[in-house]
């Protein structure tokens, strides 16, 4: 019978030593690098969704685009099926009218963002980027909490601040 130290599983990160333990098991069999995945902070929610950019093998997986909401621990708490337009990106922001729940915003194609909670239910708000993003087509964005930026398809750069809590958020 071989004595391990009791320091082997730690590791060293700059001048500390570190000790990493699994607490549970993912409840999960998903392969996320084919997926869009959005982890809100401080250890809530992930929300996902098949990346359409990336060559999937259809065999059991449905065809259908939705958005699946897990816990931490990959419980699944929601399932939001899709109809309205190619998701370009969506993230977790801010919002509620105390500012402090946790609102999954999802940006389309054709600049329309729309809100839900954590348990898949649509906000009543929702509102567009402007003319030139339902004209032009949005290709890629980035959220944070102020705001969102986005580029078209035509390449033009928008930086739009916004607060998610209003009731009726204008870009």
């Amino acid at each position: 019978m071989s004595v391990t130290s009791p320091t082997y599983e730690w590791q060293e990160l700059a001048s500390r030593y570190y000790h990493r333990r699994d607490v549970y098991e993912m409840g999960w069999d998903i392969d996320l690098q084919k997926h869009l995945v959005a982890v809100a902070p401080q250890g809530g929610p992930i929300a996902l969704t098949r990346d359409d950019r990336k060559i999937v093998l259809l065999g059991k997986n449905s065809t259908r685009p939705a958005i699946s909401i897990y816990s931490p621990a990959g419980r699944k708490l929601a399932n939001i099926p899709w109809s309205r337009g190619r998701i370009v990106g969506f993230d977790w922001v801010t919002g509620g009218g105390n500012g402090a729940e946790q609102w999954l915003a999802v940006l389309v194609d054709d600049g329309e963002v729309y809100l839900y909670s954590v348990h898949g239910e649509q906000q009543p708000m929702q509102f567009s980027m402007g003319e030139e993003c339902a004209h032009e087509g949005v290709l890629r964005c980035c959220f944070w909490n102020g705001g969102l930026a986005l580029i078209t398809k035509l390449t033009r750069t928008l930086l739009v601040p916004t607060s998610f809590s209003l009731p009726n958020p204008v870009p």
